[in-house]
């Protein structure tokens, strides 16, 4: 509901544990800010029916309504609980009858209730008053000749109260829709079947400006059998001013309102357009039903509007369901007036986003992280687990965009693996859960008999892996896969290694549902490891080198004979045999380096030129 003041309040149900969950009301400012939270009464709240209403005394009442119990909460404006009253009845047959409060101090209960035996167990729509005390009045029922089951009930200016279902059975009986007005205390003041609207699937009105009613819903259609939306305006007697039904299939309505212009806006969901299976739908049209605008709005998964209002600045507010951004949690979306997208209220406090993969970018000697992109004018927030396991230090930060890449600039994946999670900050400031932690893969290689190289690596985090890849290069960046093992072996030996220098590096092909393993975000590359030529016995040049100091500390300076226009390689070798840096082209008569990033221990560096091969063997402390 929209408040006089502008803000939104949201009431609803926290997900189930153990069959059981909670009440929850939320209430926004109107840029979407949260105001505050509450939860209430754990039970089990699965297929009841949750509405909030605005109160005499400035809070609010939010009603829970199931097949057998409704649960009413009295709050004050700052959502806290004044009084909770529990009301018992006999079974309805829809799970969540409808509770509306009355002009009065009491509420109007309206369901479905299935007769006895002696009745062949027929449909009707039952209402009976509620007061504050709880006590229930005496049944009243609105009948037909075949069965009735509730849709919807939406409360009058007049305080009378407009009733929407269906007659008969959806299949293969056929269903049409049916209306019904009542009086406060729930006397029919009409009721009509209306045949051209069949197999309907469900319906949800509003009350116009000029005090009359326009109904929307679903109905499937005949000939196609997909699902489709229709519109029906009704003056207050119940009789037809306009009846208009959508080409669009694959789509439902589930909420209308009139809109500042005179129009309509349906909220819904289609399957027709968007991004995923169902993606939640604003449908604009002017007073005559003509289509002016549609938008959408999800993910990957099934996300539907349930309600819509207009608000103050003549923009849209539409509160739903997502499986995309969360299984079965809330989506709440603020829009312009023409359905541009203001804000997402709440909407990344019931989703973690998704890191797709985590790969070393060994040109630029950095970590990239690729992730799915997040919809709207989002904040990507990029961490990096510490020395202390589960503790995290933020290393990033960007705007969203549809790239859906972030870097890590502050690691140094040839020397360890590293650990990411990332959040995101809304248009509204709210920040998400964290996403699922993924790793990096460190490659290590080591020398082993007969001149074979031996490479090791860690199994990736944060998805299954399918295969790895071995790349070997003899050529710089130029790459060719030389062989692959399954996803559980993280261990190779290249028994016939090149002469000369050689790179390796791993690649991951991630297993995941619906994943292209030529697409680049669905593998991950290894940090490359390279090894110098192997000579049996170190030369040493006649001319003079040196190499100073040793041990070493922060920098290296090597002296050595000019070259002339040739340049001079200057390799740094573990003892295993791999190299840990390399410089090439170097010119004149001296090279410094610095250490940064090479652990301690003892390597060896390499000079090597125009009539020069000199090694000598260091210590960096």
């Amino acid at each position: 509901m929209i408040t006089e003041d502008g803000a939104y309040v949201l009431a609803g149900k926290s997900l189930a544990i153990n069959g059981l969950s909670s009440l929850a009301l939320s209430m926004f400012y109107k840029d979407g800010t949260r105001l505050w939270a509450n939860n209430y009464e754990t039970g089990e709240y699965l297929d009841f029916r949750i509405s909030v209403e605005a109160s005499a005394n400035n809070g609010f009442v939010v009603i829970a309504s199931g097949s057998h119990l409704t649960r009413i909460i009295q709050t004050d404006r700052t959502g806290r609980r004044l009084w909770t009253k529990s009301i018992n009845y006999g079974k309805y047959e829809d799970n969540g009858p409808f509770l509306l409060t009355t002009d009065s101090t009491g509420f109007l209960l309206c369901g479905t209730r299935e007769l006895g035996e002696e009745e062949n167990f027929r449909r009707i729509i039952s209402l009976r008053m509620v007061d504050t005390s709880g006590n229930i009045s005496n049944e009243k029922t609105i009948s037909s000749d075949r069965h009735l089951t509730l849709h919807s009930m939406v409360k009058a200016i007049d305080g009378t109260f407009l009733i929407t279902g269906h007659t008969g059975f959806i299949y293969p009986e056929g269903s049409n829709l049916f209306v019904a007005r009542t009086d406060q205390e729930g006397d029919t003041i009409w009721a009509k079947e209306f045949t051209e609207i069949t197999n309907l699937r469900n319906s949800s009105s509003c009350q116009l400006k000029n005090k009359q009613f326009i109904v929307t819903g679903t109905y499937r259609s005949e000939v196609s059998f997909q699902d489709r939306i229709f519109i029906l305006w009704l003056d207050k007697d119940g009789n037809k001013v306009l009846f208009k039904t959508f080409t669009g299939e694959m789509s439902q309505a589930y909420s209308i309102i009139q809109t500042s212009d005179n129009g309509f806006a349906i909220s819904g969901c289609t399957e027709s357009l968007g991004n995923g299976r169902k993606d939640v739908m604003i449908l604009k049209t002017d007073i005559l039903g003509q289509t002016q605008w549609i938008v959408t709005f999800g993910g990957e998964y099934d996300d539907c509007g349930y309600e819509i209002r207009q608000t103050a600045d003549s923009g849209y507010i539409v509160a739903g369901a997502t499986e995309s951004y969360g299984q079965d949690h809330s989506y709440m979306i603020k829009t312009d007036k023409m359905g541009r997208v203001v804000c997402r209220l709440d909407h990344s406090r019931f989703f973690s986003p998704q890191i797709r993969s985590v790969s070393t970018d060994y040109r630029a000697e950095k970590v990239m992280i690729s992730y799915e992109p997040v919809p709207g004018n989002a904040k990507i927030l990029l961490y990096k687990e510490s020395a202390l396991p589960g503790s995290f230090l933020l290393v990033n930060r960007k705007e969203n965009n549809e790239s859906g890449i972030i870097y890590d600039s502050t690691a140094l994946p040839d020397v360890r693996s590293y650990k990411y999670i990332i959040r995101v900050i809304n248009e509204c400031q709210d920040t998400s859960l964290a996403s699922t932690l993924h790793g990096t893969i460190f490659l290590e290689a080591f020398t082993g008999g007969n001149n074979t190289r031996n490479l090791i690596w860690n199994q990736y985090t944060g998805a299954e892996v399918q295969t790895y890849v071995i790349l070997r290069s003899t050529l710089g960046d130029f790459f060719t896969e030389l062989d692959f093992v399954p996803g559980m072996v993280t261990s190779y030996s290249d028994l016939n290694p090149p002469n000369g220098m050689v790179n390796y590096k791993v690649k991951a092909l991630l297993q995941k549902e619906g994943s292209d393993f030529s697409n680049p975000q669905d593998t991950s590359c290894s940090n490359v490891v390279s090894f110098s030529e192997i000579i049996s016995d170190w030369t040493r040049s006649d001319e003079p080198v040196s190499v100073y100091p040793n041990p070493v500390t922060s920098s290296v300076t090597i002296e050595f004979p000019g070259s002339g226009n040739k340049g001079y390689t200057v390799t740094v070798v573990d003892l295993s045999g791999k190299v840990i840096r390399s410089f090439k082209e170097i010119y004149g008569h001296s090279f410094v380096f610095q250490r940064t990033g090479i652990p301690p221990g003892f390597y060896i560096i390499q000079l090597k030129g125009p009539g020069i091969l000199y090694r000598e063997g260091v210590v960096f402390e």
